[in-house]
């Protein structure tokens, strides 16, 4: 099944930079947050010019500038303030870029574990701490971070086996094939008596690792040499006990009642870490990770939240520590596909409405479409053997979506009757391949999650032309599938019962007697899709 994507944009180097700058201008030295923050965007930085092949010239300047500001975060994090961040600000005063260079489309990857899995660096400076204690400090060690979060790891790790009196030196690769099957291209121009493979974690297959040392020991490097650093499966790992107490702590300044238990929530695939604080008397507060300030274009989902409250969707956020932001607890009943009725449909019909985001550019729009065309092919063939091809819409235009989890169980009726979501902010920023998409992923996600009659369809689509939006026909009909397609193919992962519900959805939606198989296809796209 496909499921997982790469959250990704493009932009002039010049731009990239100029975020860079921006976050440093902003930044406390004094505070963890901040400088984490710049940490990882100055690492996002150096994984562009990394992997622009002409941008060789610049790897130097970028790697300073990255290993400057771990150098001032694993300093603090130890308790060493004295850094400081000078050594950055001369680093990024050194960059001088020709108008080529300065012009130059880049890619930069938000590295979801910074961004969505609550991976603080903060895990590989303890572990490096402990490794320094085992091996002989006059061991030269060569640090090999794999792109991208491995970017900014690599250089945490570099920075705390400095402090510790090692001797090391440090780059970063970009793993290439298949995601079961990884190759790395390792030039090592440096000697070292040990070496070390910085990345969030070993993945489905842990194949990015494996390679990497594999490559080391085609460098003559013993096995027995080779360690891998890699993060909790479980968000924080250690650092989750303080985390607990800081944010007991912080929810009984804001509530002003001393907070009686932490509860972690379950954890489902595509999901955040929520942290539920209930006080003794004065309420309960969500913390749910909202990321440590990557280097992104899409809206910080702190502001969102703000933005929706003042609509009067959602409860308004309240703090926003360690990556993790407040929100007051929304007491009431979820909803139920059984309660449908008008007035309810157009309720979700205005909320698609006044969340929906700009138009993407009919670049970006083809691409959205073309990842839903693999993906909904692929799944529906593995797991119902139906190869038909599959009508894919034109790229048009009309607003992109600004939810992506409209089903029942995140909308609360509250006792004075309100309905207001839990999850209020647009889910265009985990790993999964839907991404940023046209409105009609949210109109296709309601659909399918309240299990609309025909009836109710149309009562649906006609509050949405009251609030402007227009749903082509066709191309709804291939979001839908879309939307199924992917949910199923998710559902396979978390198991339980949801798999085979969303896989009945799409047997019955493909069999239903009005449902006609894509006229005359071209037989390259139908080998492409049934692949």
């Amino acid at each position: 099944m496909i499921v997982y994507g790469d959250t990704e944009f493009t932009e002039t180097l010049r731009d990239v930079i100029a975020r860079v700058k921006r976050r440093f201008e902003t930044t406390n030295p004094s505070s963890l947050d901040h400088v984490r923050a710049l940490l990882i965007q100055a690492g996002q930085l150096e994984q562009a010019v990394a992997d622009a092949n002409d941008l060789k010239a610049l790897r130097a300047n970028v790697e300073e500038l990255t290993q400057s500001v771990a150098d001032a975060f694993v300093g603090a994090f130890f308790g060493d303030r004295s850094q400081g961040l000078a050594a950055s600000e001369n680093a990024l005063a050194r960059f001088a870029l020709d108008a080529d260079a300065a012009n130059k489309t880049v890619t930069v990857k938000v590295p979801e574990g910074f961004d969505f899995y609550a991976l603080f660096p903060e895990q590989y400076c303890r572990t490096a701490e402990r490794w320094a204690k085992q091996y002989d400090a006059q061991s030269r060690v060569l640090i090999i971070g794999l792109r991208s979060i491995g970017t900014a790891l690599s250089a945490v790790v570099a920075a705390s086996l400095s402090r510790a009196g090692r001797h090391v030196s440090r780059t970063t690769v970009r793993p290439t094939g298949q995601p079961l099957a990884r190759e790395i291209p390792l030039e090592i121009e440096t000697r070292a008596d040990r070496a070390i493979i910085v990345d969030e974690g070993a993945g489905l297959s842990g194949s990015s690792m494996m390679a990497a040392a594999a490559a080391l020991e085609l460098h003559g490097f013993d096995r027995q040499k080779i360690d891998l650093f890699r993060g909790s499966e479980n968000g924080p790992g250690e650092q989750g006990a303080d985390l607990h107490r800081q944010l007991a702590a912080r929810t009984q300044a804001l509530l002003g009642s001393p907070v009686v238990r932490v509860e972690e929530m379950p954890k489902a695939p595509f999901s955040r870490m929520k942290l539920r604080c209930v006080t003794k008397s004065c309420g309960t507060l969500l913390w749910r990770f909202t990321g440590f300030g990557t280097m992104d274009i899409e809206m910080p989902i702190r502001r969102q939240l703000e933005k929706r409250a003042l609509q009067g969707w959602t409860r308004a956020p309240l703090d926003t520590f360690c990556g993790f932001t407040a929100v007051p607890w929304i007491e009431g009943q979820p909803t139920s596909p059984d309660q449908v009725d008008d007035e309810l449909l157009g309720e979700l019909a205005r909320y698609t409405s006044e969340v929906a985001g700009p138009p993407l550019p009919e670049c970006e729009q083809a691409r959205a479409i073309a990842r839903l065309e693999e993906m909904t092919a692929a799944n529906i063939a593995e797991a119902l053997g139906d190869h038909s091809p599959i009508h894919v819409p034109r790229a048009r235009d009309g607003p992109s979506y600004g939810d992506g989890r409209m089903m029942p169980r995140h909308w609360i009726r509250t006792v004075d009757g309100r309905l207001l979501k839990t999850n209020a902010y647009a889910h265009t920023r985990d790993d999964a391949i839907a991404g940023r998409q046209s409105i009609l992923w949210d109109v296709a996600g309601t659909i399918v999650e309240w299990n609309l009659s025909a009836g109710q369809i149309g009562a649906f689509l006609a509050a949405l032309r009251s609030f402007r939006i227009e749903a082509d026909p066709q191309a709804l009909e291939f979001y839908q599938l879309a939307y199924a397609a992917f949910r199923m193919g998710l559902a396979t992962f978390s198991g339980g019962d949801a798999e085979a519900g969303y896989r009945n959805w799409l047997w019955s939606k493909l069999h239903a007697p009005g449902h006609q198989p894509a006229a005359n296809p071209d037989p390259v796209q139908e080998r492409r899709l049934a692949r």
